[in-house]
């Protein structure tokens, strides 16, 4: 096979698996917060912006807000260990744009703003797949000390213990060493036998909502929480968040 044909196999390969994740993703978030929800926020999201186009501090500034959420779960005090005075020093030596002065002044007001809610935002990310259970609940309940999700993470903690309570009813005791994700697929291979019995039909989305970890519940008051989670991870360059939905 010629090279030219072989790169434009490659692509639409590529661009296949791309269109299944997004459909997935797309029927997670449905399951999660409703039809209507979603399309409100995808509307919103996707509207053309006016005015001078936003700087992406935020995603040059990600793998520096990971390396601090990784400490910060391995145990360590990132804030203390790395100022913020430094890393802007750094971005502004790196990034200076029209003024080196006027740059690190902005990165020094992002880090002092939200650093440490970006961090404990990754730092929940992170911890589903990456690190035992345990991190991932303390993420959690980390994440709910900031304003932004004090609502939301009692449900979020409600959900990941139910989830463990769920694995430790038909699984036995849960294995410290664990994630959260591998609970979730242990649990799912688990109930396969029993789904017929718990959801008639085989209710693909039901089992996923009854596998629900800690994600937050459906919001009752409108698109202000779904549209915070997307502005957080959009912001801060995450393309998703922690999901179970089944696997196909």
């Amino acid at each position: 096979m010629a090279p030219a044909e072989t790169d434009g196999l490659a692509a639409a390969m590529v661009e296949r698996e791309t269109q299944f994740r997004l459909a997935r993703e797309i029927r997670r978030l449905i399951n999660e917060f409703g039809r209507d929800n979603v399309k409100r926020a995808v509307a919103q999201e996707t509207k053309a912006k006016r005015g001078r186009k936003p700087e992406k501090d935020w995603k040059f500034l990600n793998p520096i807000i990971r390396e601090d959420a990784r400490r910060w779960l391995e145990g360590g005090d990132p804030f203390s260990e790395r100022s913020n005075s430094s890393i802007a020093t750094r971005y502004a030596d790196e990034h200076p744009g029209q003024s080196r002065d006027s740059t690190y002044r902005r990165i020094m007001r992002k880090l002092s703003e939200e650093r440490r809610l970006f961090t404990a935002f990754l730092a929940y990310i992170i911890s589903d797949d990456e690190f035992p259970y345990q991190a991932h609940i303390k993420a959690i309940s980390n994440l709910g000390e900031h304003t932004e999700y004090s609502e939301i993470a009692p449900r979020m903690l409600e959900r990941a213990q139910q989830t463990l309570g769920d694995y430790a009813k038909h699984c036995g005791d849960v294995p410290d060493n664990l994630t959260m994700k591998e609970i979730r697929d242990r649990l799912q291979i688990a109930l396969r036998p029993a789904l017929p019995t718990l959801f008639p039909g085989g209710n693909k989305n039901a089992f996923a909502a009854y596998l629900s970890d800690s994600r937050p519940a459906r919001p009752t008051s409108g698109d202000d929480k779904i549209k915070g989670i997307f502005d957080m991870a959009k912001k801060i360059g995450v393309k998703s968040t922690p999901a179970s939905e089944p696997q196909e």
